[in-house]
């Protein structure tokens, strides 16, 4: 199986093709355009547009409409990526981004979309990241003053792997890739800590909630709780030159 991953260059997309690799799946990534010789058995669809950059949605709206086109006319399946901000209340749903991803769901209405949580692994990235930010506050390497009280569904990286997988063999559909477990990061943050920290003033606010099917076959498989504390324990047991003790 040949499986094209656009978006191959983002934070999910490049999880998503060392994963893919680890499992000698072949893998074709997809830049900014669809190539002519572009060949894949199934597309699994990650880009996404710079949620602060007005101009990139539109220009990603063109990209949305390449892909369907090349999908339907080599008869190949679309796994598709939604946001759970396209049902998160009117802040949310008010965002360019946010209804630019509406209308990529629309374009591949006849394929199935997977709408994701909150999203995250290892890395920190730019305006998301908390869990990996509060794991090394925890362990004294950086300084956390604020966490949001907004409850969210955390979600790691390799379950949504698993969960694209999985969505191969799945009926067309709408699935919520979620644990269906809602803690906000400040609560998240009192599970390990006793420090006061400020509240973040989240703009715009978000509310999670759900409103596809469960994914056939699929579970996730990490609870942030236990991803934290592992993360903590690792640490614990390294001594000062990294040997673990």
């Amino acid at each position: 199986m040949r499986v094209a991953v656009t978006g191959a260059t983002g934070y999910l997309g490049q999880t998503m093709v060392s994963w893919l690799a680890r499992r000698n799946v072949d893998v074709f990534l997809v830049g900014h355009r669809i190539a002519d010789y572009m060949r894949a058995d199934v597309v699994f669809h990650l880009a996404a547009p710079d949620h602060r950059n007005d101009q990139d949605c539109v220009e990603f709206t063109y990209f949305n409409e390449d892909l369907a086109t090349w999908a339907s006319n080599h008869s190949v399946p679309v796994i598709n990526t939604a946001t759970w901000w396209q049902h998160a209340g009117v802040d949310a749903e008010s965002l360019i981004y946010t209804r630019t991803k509406c209308g990529q769901q629309s374009m591949f209405a006849d394929q199935t979309t997977l709408t994701l949580f909150s999203v995250y692994g290892a890395t920190a990235r730019s305006t998301h990241g908390f869990v990996p930010q509060l794991i090394a506050h925890l362990r004294g390497q950086q300084s956390l003053a604020a966490a949001s009280i907004q409850p969210r569904d955390w979600i790691h990286v390799e379950d949504i792997c698993r969960a694209f997988w999985t969505a191969i063999e799945a009926p067309v559909g709408v699935y919520d890739v979620a644990t269906y477990l809602q803690v906000s990061p400040m609560d998240l943050a009192r599970v390990f800590t006793d420090e006061v920290l400020m509240v973040y003033p989240d703009k715009p606010s978000a509310v999670c909630t759900y409103t596809g099917q469960r994914l056939p076959g699929w579970r996730a498989r990490i609870a942030v709780t236990q991803y934290i504390a592992e993360a903590l324990e690792e640490q614990t047991w390294q001594s000062p030159t990294g040997i673990a003790r």
